[in-house]
């Protein structure tokens, strides 16, 4: 599993991930970058940029609760 900068740091920071942040995490990133940043106005460009976004925090904090989970 190759890491990332971000959640390297996040993880020797101590941050802990759970199934919570895992599922209302992306959605807000939705919400806000879609919905409250207009992001809806460039039409499916504009989603599919959204949902790809949404993806990778997913992907990140599933990764994080499975380094916290090798401890």
């Amino acid at each position: 599993m190759t890491l990332s900068s971000s959640l390297k740091e996040m993880y020797l920071a101590g941050k802990r991930a759970g199934v919570g942040r895992l599922i209302f995490n992306p959605l807000f990133r939705f919400f806000k970058f879609y919905l409250f940043r207009l992001g809806f106005l460039d039409g499916v460009p504009g989603l599919v940029h959204i949902l790809i976004g949404c993806q990778n925090t997913f992907f990140k904090y599933a990764k994080l609760i499975v380094l916290q989970q090798k401890e």
